[in-house]
C-alpha cells in the first residue's frame, strides 16, 4: 500500500521488514519480509504503519470524527 500512496502523493518513502530489524528474532519466518515499520514522509507530514499479525491488532479507539 505505501508504494501505491508513494506513487500518488510523491514523497519519500522508507520501510524496514521484521527481518531487518532488532525482531527479527521474535517473529515466524513467514513474518520475515513484512513491514515492521513503514513511513511516507511528504512536505508537511508523514504517514506511518506497519504490518501487525492477527494475534496483536487491537481495534483502534479514541479518535473523534
Amino acid at each position: 500500500a505505501f508504494e501505491f500512496y508513494e506513487s500518488l502523493l510523491g514523497g519519500s518513502l522508507a520501510m524496514t521488514s521484521f527481518d531487518d530489524s532488532p525482531a527479527a528474532n521474535h517473529v515466524q519466518q513467514e513474518w520475515k519480509e513484512r513491514i515492521v515499520h513503514g513511513t511516507l514522509s511528504l512536505e508537511k507530514s508523514e504517514i506511518a504503519g506497519a504490518d501487525v499479525p492477527p494475534d496483536d491488532y487491537k481495534k483502534l479507539e479514541g479518535f473523534i470524527y
